[in-house]
């Protein structure tokens, strides 16, 4: 007999919990949901100083000119300062207001099937706040258009779309609007060839990137010049590293190989513009730094432009600029 009242008592006591957990998830979906659209009404009381809307960078606006993904091409421009004040009112970081405010932003200007389902308190705001993060960081961004026919395919079902089915619908969107980037086949049609000399950022390194598209008999031709250069210059400096062999051996084939080359060898010209520091030392000297500038390049060291001067096969022309 006790053991029947035990059993109806939790029966009971289950029932109302069960019936206080729907009340208290329902009032939880009415808070988020509120907090949402302060969020977005926020947002709409601080423009960006311009007062333009978000182009496809979507941003933050600075003053300094920084650019932070925010939401979507089409919303309205949220001043920086303003989030960060939000976030202190909110008790969370910058970046987790910011998040908010842009989603809110995102499902009230962009999708707007999903925002009214979300503030009826159909839709857990988590649920909503997914999509408007798929949809703000979509690459290439959605249109306008693009995001609304996002909003018709997913409003209905969120909750029940899982993240596979959601990039599914980004990537038909991309197609449905035209705005996926160049294809393969583009790429083949388009002019490709090019060839790129990129000097290394890092101070005084003397070093640069070459970057090349070739075409492919071109490439090889380029690889077989390459190893048997490494091979060749192995000898003479030995415990040398391969692929630094490689690199050495194509700047030997570029001074020493021109295909335009019909009468004879001809020399690399080199003209650099050199900016060094000069100074009084206390003898009555004229000391010059041994590190510059390279206008052509930035950082250079002294030494770097006697190893260029000091090869047979170089013409280099240097235009020295004293800066007292």
């Amino acid at each position: 007999m006790n053991d029947e009242v035990r059993t109806a008592r939790e029966l009971n006591g289950a029932g109302e919990v069960l019936s206080a957990l729907r009340t208290a998830v329902a009032k939880q979906r009415s808070v988020e949901a509120e907090l949402l659209l302060l969020a977005a009404e926020w947002g709409l009381l601080h423009p960006s100083a311009d007062g333009t809307q978000q182009a496809a960078d979507a941003a933050v606006h600075s003053e300094d000119g920084e650019f932070e993904p925010i939401a979507g091409p089409g919303c309205p421009g949220v001043s920086e300062y303003s989030v960060a004040e939000f976030a202190t009112a909110l008790g969370v970081t910058s970046a987790q207001a910011k998040r908010l405010v842009g989603n809110g932003l995102e499902l009230a200007h962009r999708l707007p099937r999903l925002w009214s389902r979300v503030q009826s308190g159909d839709v857990p705001v988590a649920a909503a706040r997914q999509v408007a993060d798929a949809s703000t960081a979509a690459h290439p961004p959605l249109t306008v258009e693009a995001a609304d026919w996002l909003d018709q395919r997913v409003a209905p079902f969120v909750g029940l779309v899982g993240p596979d089915q959601l990039r599914e619908a980004l990537d038909e969107a991309v197609v449905q609007f035209g705005l996926a980037v160049e294809s393969d086949a583009d790429v083949v049609a388009g002019p490709t060839r090019s060839v790129v000399v990129s000097p290394l950022a890092e101070a005084y390194s003397g070093l640069a990137r070459v970057e090349a598209v070739l075409d492919l008999a071109d490439a090889f031709d380029l690889e077989q010049a390459a190893e048997s250069g490494a091979r060749d210059l192995a000898a003479l400096a030995p415990g040398t590293a391969h692929a630094e062999l490689r690199a050495t051996a194509l700047g030997e084939l570029a001074r020493r190989q021109s295909s335009f080359d019909l009468g004879g060898s001809a020399a690399r010209r080199v003209d650099l513009t050199l900016h060094f520091s000069a100074v009084l030392t206390a003898d009555g000297d004229v000391e010059i730094s041994p590190t510059g500038r390279l206008a052509e390049a930035g950082g250079v060291l002294l030494r770097h432009v006697r190893e260029w001067t000091r090869g047979s096969h170089t013409e280099v022309h240097v235009h020295p600029v004293v800066d007292g």
